[in-house]
């Protein structure tokens, strides 16, 4: 009886023992941190607005002929007949459609370039990521946008992002 007692309470104790691992270290980062305040991402930003201010320029310009396309269109009213007058204006129409379709597809690839610049960031970021947790004995790094309330010594932010400084000068945009 005294075996079978002590045998039940170690079989108790073995099939229902759980551990606990409490040691698994964990650490974020703020991502949006590292795009913007570093030299690859204030990189991608600088060429961007390069860009921007290019084409921006030239949709003033194409908007200032169009505004004096409009107004000498105007003023021959009362000079043209009713349906020329009507096909100048129609032409004139087409030519501003086209011009916003183009207007939109250029904002949509520039945004389109961000993106993609930034997806080859992340991508050069994470192996960095990797090597950061493996030297220091990481087991997860979280983004920051996805932390709640954490203790700030938990924040590895400025210690990748002098790393990723080090390693990634500049990411060109296609």
């Amino acid at each position: 009886m005294k075996f079978s007692l002590s045998f039940n309470f170690i079989l108790f104790f073995l099939l229902f023992n759980t551990y606990s691992y409490g040691a698994t270290s964990t650490v974020f980062v703020d991502l949006d941190s590292i795009i913007n305040k570093s030299i690859a991402g204030t990189s991608i930003t600088n060429q961007l607005n390069k860009i921007k201010k290019k084409e921006i320029e030239k949709f003033k310009k194409s908007e200032n002929e169009f505004k004096i396309k409009e107004e000498k269109i105007i003023s021959q009213k009362n000079v043209l007949s009713n349906e020329e007058f009507k096909k100048k204006i129609l032409v004139l129409r087409n030519e501003i459609k086209n011009y916003n379709d183009l207007r939109n597809k250029i904002v949509k690839d520039s945004n389109q370039k961000l993106f993609n610049a930034r997806a080859v960031l992340l991508n050069k970021l994470t192996p960095i990521l990797a090597n950061y947790s493996t030297d220091k004995n990481i087991d997860i790094i979280l983004p920051k946008k996805n932390i709640l309330i954490g203790r700030t010594e938990l924040d590895i932010t400025n210690e990748i992002l002098e790393i990723f400084n080090k390693k990634i000068k500049t990411i060109k945009i296609d």
